[in-house]
């Protein structure tokens, strides 16, 4: 989810280009400005797997019966200091509280993380664990970026450790597993 259709947009296309080593995965980009709600209904009756899009979209297309969110695991919230100012922050509130299963994961991500949007998000947030990253740790143009396309999904957390200890960390990263403070 995302507070603007331009970064919907970017979001998708990211997701597409991932997705495009698996064929059967479906994903759609839901946003109010000059889409129409038919369209978006007729990309969800015919499945979908990821929805890409902005919340006042998202909520109404689950406010009337078009989106079904029982079965979601993931809610990624791009941009959580815009999510969670007051423009967005009824809808975002709504879909978490009102429709999100209670097993659902939600993952906050955002470039700045000013101290309210940390106490608005501690509201509906459960067992929250928060990674922080200096801003001069933080170097994009070192930024690489691969795609490991497996056979089976039991090989993924043997492919995880063998990335994880074959990377080089430069020093002077502080890596801890978690901070739990806040």
């Amino acid at each position: 989810m995302t507070p603007v259709r331009e970064l919907a947009e970017q979001s998708h296309l990211v997701v597409s280009s991932l997705g495009s080593a698996m064929p059967s995965l479906k994903n759609h980009c839901f946003y109010g400005q000059g889409e129409s709600e038919m369209r978006n209904n007729l990309a969800i009756r015919k499945g979908i797997h990821i929805a890409v899009g902005t919340p006042g979209r998202l909520l109404s297309l689950i406010q009337k019966g078009y989106l079904k969110l029982d079965h979601m695991k993931l809610l990624i919230i791009d941009e959580a200091d815009e999510m969670l100012k007051l423009s967005h922050q009824e809808n975002l509130k709504s879909i978490i509280k009102d429709y999100l299963p209670e097993q659902c994961s939600i993952a906050l991500f955002s470039a700045t993380m000013p101290q309210e949007v940390l106490n608005t998000a501690k509201l509906f947030l459960r067992d929250p664990v928060r990674i922080l990253v200096r801003k001069e740790e933080v170097a994009l143009q070192g930024i690489k970026q691969f795609r490991v396309v497996l056979e089976q999904d039991a090989h993924k957390i043997h492919c995880i450790n063998d990335l994880f200890f074959s990377v080089d960390i430069p020093t002077g990263c502080n890596f801890r597993e978690h901070d739990r403070s806040g």
